[in-house]
């Protein structure tokens, strides 16, 4: 896709679906031959690069040390199967922070929505010591 299709088309993808864009969530439209066709301003900042450099560009030639990276190999797969993907991990990304990524399809671009749940995951291993801790006393 030439750049200036990615740019018309990412015009079209922030028209129909801006309840979604305008989330707090850092969000993306890839094609499926994964090249960037939309970001929001939460996924330059999660991705820390601006949209203009990413925008045409696919995922693999941008962030080649993530593209085998287990959850994002996960998500590969469900980006080629035009499936829904809900996958939650520790983000190189985010700083190792925990993130929920999301990905839909739709027909011609698929959307992936990543959501930090740091503050759950945190809750989750103060939980499970307390368990420990009851079930050794």
């Amino acid at each position: 896709m030439k750049p200036a299709d990615s740019r018309i088309f990412a015009e079209e993808i922030e028209s129909s679906l801006s309840n979604i864009i305008n989330t707090a969530d850092a969000f993306v439209a890839i094609d499926y031959n994964f090249c960037f066709l939309y970001l929001n301003q939460k996924a330059e900042k999660f991705y820390k690069k601006n949209r203009a450099d990413l925008i045409g560009m696919k995922i693999e030639e941008v962030f080649p040390e993530h593209w085998n990276f287990g959850p994002f190999k996960n998500a590969i797969q469900s980006v080629v199967a035009r499936k829904y993907v809900e996958i939650n991990y520790n983000s190189p990304l985010a700083n190792n922070s925990w993130v929920q990524l999301t990905g839909r399809p739709f027909e011609n671009y698929y959307t992936l929505t990543y959501r930090s749940i740091d503050h759950k995951e945190s809750l989750r291993k103060e939980l499970r010591r307390e368990v420990g801790k009851t079930k050794r006393a």
